[in-house]
């Protein structure tokens, strides 16, 4: 957890950081969030370095070794419960990529994060999602936020493949779980 009385030596921290190493793209200071859309060149694709200041007691946090420097990120579990979250909140196009892709590699979501964050359990969360990802996502939609990072062809199976193949991978979750 942030300490707030640190927050603007963090900032400062991480804007040096990205500075010496890459450009910013943009920075959000925010109440809950502060990001930074970063890139290592002109050629690289755009990457979020987020300081999450949203207390949840059941996220987990290990230390990582990246460009050298030990940085707290959330465990392959949090990050994927808290991704499932976030495709039952807001239905962007990158979330159920995302989603997607977790589960084909079989990571297991975080039940005590559920229930905190969300009120339900996963399963009855799950079934939520279920019912209603073909209300969110379209052929002309499902490209949102995710497109760019896309190649042709990956485009082309997302709308005709991801909304179908997201379900059928969250309905096994289900069964096997």
């Amino acid at each position: 957890m942030l300490d707030i009385s640190r927050e603007q030596e963090l900032i400062d921290f991480l804007n040096k950081i990205l500075s010496d190493i890459g450009e910013i793209k943009s920075f959000l200071v925010g109440r809950d969030l502060h990001r930074w859309t970063f890139r290592y060149d002109e050629d690289s694709w755009n990457i979020k370095v987020e300081i999450n200041k949203r207390e949840n007691q059941y996220t987990q946090y290990e230390f990582k070794k990246i460009e050298g420097i030990q940085v707290q990120c959330q465990t392959a579990q949090s990050m994927v419960t808290n991704k499932l979250l976030a495709l039952s909140n807001r239905w962007y196009g990158r979330d159920l990529y995302d989603t997607h892709f977790f589960l084909t590699q079989g990571y297991v979501f975080d039940e005590k994060i559920i229930e905190d964050r969300a009120n339900k359990s996963s399963k009855e969360l799950i079934k939520h999602i279920i019912s209603e990802i073909p209300k969110h996502y379209t052929s002309n939609n499902i490209l949102h936020q995710l497109g760019a990072v896309l190649t042709n062809k990956q485009k082309a199976r997302a709308k005709a493949h991801l909304v179908d193949k997201t379900i059928e991978q969250l309905t096994l979750y289900l069964e096997t779980h």
